[in-house]
């Protein structure tokens, strides 16, 4: 029997280099499982640092910046982009603001910076008015170069050439088509040039007239050449006698035709 004991003692016991290897293999178990959990520590520690740092009032928005505005009330702008004091930082949808903002009547560009830890600002540049839009005898259209309503007036804007009534209106931020051949003609106009007109008449073919101070007419013909029949305009006013004259035909710019209302001795 005792040999038989010995047997299956032989047969059970373990070598000491298996032995230590399975010790090797649970420890490298153990560690695995206790930097699996360090790692995930570490992940929930990094969450909800990261929760209290975005929600925290020292990454609120504090101040917003513009520059740019010269019609645009800043008010509006900011209520139009949703930008207010308070707002976490990292909530702040730039893209939809500048969006929001672009469709103000006024606005030609705007571009949006955040400026960490609570500052943003706002950069436009504003559309220029270059016409005025006769709507009635109270109402006017200021106009960009685009036909593009940039405010109403209730008087006769004294700045800007006027264009004659094309049987519409629209609100500002909206387009009025019809007045881009007047616009073209208008966007010539100089500032030394501007006094003499008193309105831009657009005719159902598309060409163009004007009537001038002097009760003087002019017929500027197609869009073609327009820079040129301006130079052609301003030489006629600046170096011909005025006296009686009634027309000046700038059809072909370098051949003005004039035409008085009496022939002079």
């Amino acid at each position: 029997m005792s040999t038989a004991a010995s047997t299956a003692t032989k047969r059970t016991a373990m070598h000491p280099r298996f032995r230590a290897r399975r010790i090797e293999v649970k420890r490298d178990a153990g560690r695995r499982r206790l930097r699996r959990l360090a790692a995930l520590g570490v992940l929930a520690l990094l969450i909800v640092a990261g929760y209290l740092v975005t929600g925290s009032p020292l990454l609120d928005l504090d101040r917003v910046r513009v520059a740019g505005l010269a019609h645009t009330d800043e008010a509006t702008l900011l209520a139009a982009g949703g930008l207010h004091a308070g707002q976490p930082m990292t909530n702040l949808d730039i893209d939809s603001a500048r969006r929001a903002i672009s469709s103000l009547p006024w606005i030609d560009t705007v571009a949006i910076d955040r400026h960490w830890p609570g500052t943003v600002t706002v950069t436009v540049v504003e559309r220029r008015a270059v016409a005025a839009l006769t709507v009635d005898a109270s109402h006017w259209l200021v106009l960009d170069a685009t036909g593009r309503v940039l405010e109403t007036r209730t008087s006769r804007p004294t700045d800007l050439a006027v264009l004659a009534g094309v049987g519409v209106t629209a609100a500002p931020g909206e387009s009025v088509a019809a007045t881009l051949p007047g616009l073209a003609l208008a966007g010539y106009i100089t500032a030394d040039l501007r006094p003499w007109f008193i309105e831009i008449l657009t005719n159902p073919d598309g060409s163009l007239d004007a009537a001038l101070q002097n009760s003087i007419r002019v017929s500027f013909g197609s869009q073609a050449h327009l820079s040129d029949k301006i130079i052609g305009l301003a030489t006629v006013l600046t170096r011909v006698d005025l006296t009686d004259l009634e027309y000046i035909d700038l059809q072909v710019p370098n051949s003005p035709v004039l035409t008085r209302r009496t022939s002079k001795a």
